[in-house]
C-alpha cells in the first residue's frame, strides 16, 4: 500500500437509488479507496466546499455516485459546452429527483435495508442541485 494514499473511514455498505424524471437509477455504493470518476461540475463543488461541511470521503459516496452519473448524461445532450450548474439544478428540480440511500449487508443485520441519510458533503450537493432526500425515492 502507498503509505501516502489516503486512507477513508470504513464507511457502512450502502445502495442508492435516484428517481429522475420518473425513472430509477440504482448503484451500490463505489470503492471509497479510488478517486471517483465525478462530473466536473460536481467535482468543482466538492472541492469548493467548506471544512464544516467538506467529509473527508467528500464525492465517493453513493449519493454523489448517482448524481454524477445523471450528470455525465445531460452532458451528452449539452454537447461539449460547459455545462452550468444553475441550469443543472433546475434540470434535476423541474425532473422531480429525489434520491434515498439504504444500508445494504447481511439480511440477519438489524441495520440492512434501513434509511441512510445523506452525509454533510452530499446534503450541500443535494441541496445545491434542488434534488430531495429522505426514505422514501419518489415524490
Amino acid at each position: 500500500m502507498n503509505p501516502r494514499a489516503k486512507v477513508y473511514p470504513r464507511l457502512p455498505p450502502t445502495v442508492g437509488t435516484l428517481v429522475f424524471a420518473g425513472r430509477s437509477y440504482s448503484r451500490p455504493v463505489i470503492d471509497y479507496s479510488r478517486s471517483p470518476h465525478l462530473h466536473p461540475v460536481l467535482q468543482e463543488l466538492f472541492d469548493s466546499l467548506w471544512s464544516d461541511k467538506r467529509v473527508p470521503h467528500a464525492g465517493r459516496c453513493v449519493e454523489a455516485a448517482l448524481v454524477s452519473d445523471r450528470m455525465w448524461a445531460m452532458q451528452e445532450h449539452w454537447g461539449d459546452r460547459r455545462m452550468d450548474d444553475f441550469w443543472v439544478g433546475e434540470f434535476f428540480e423541474s425532473a422531480a429527483t429525489t434520491i434515498t440511500v439504504t444500508r445494504a449487508g447481511r439480511v440477519d443485520d438489524p441495520a440492512h435495508g434501513t434509511y441512510e441519510p445523506p452525509c454533510s458533503s452530499c446534503t450541500v450537493m443535494l441541496d445545491y442541485f434542488r434534488i430531495g432526500a429522505g426514505p422514501e425515492p419518489l415524490r
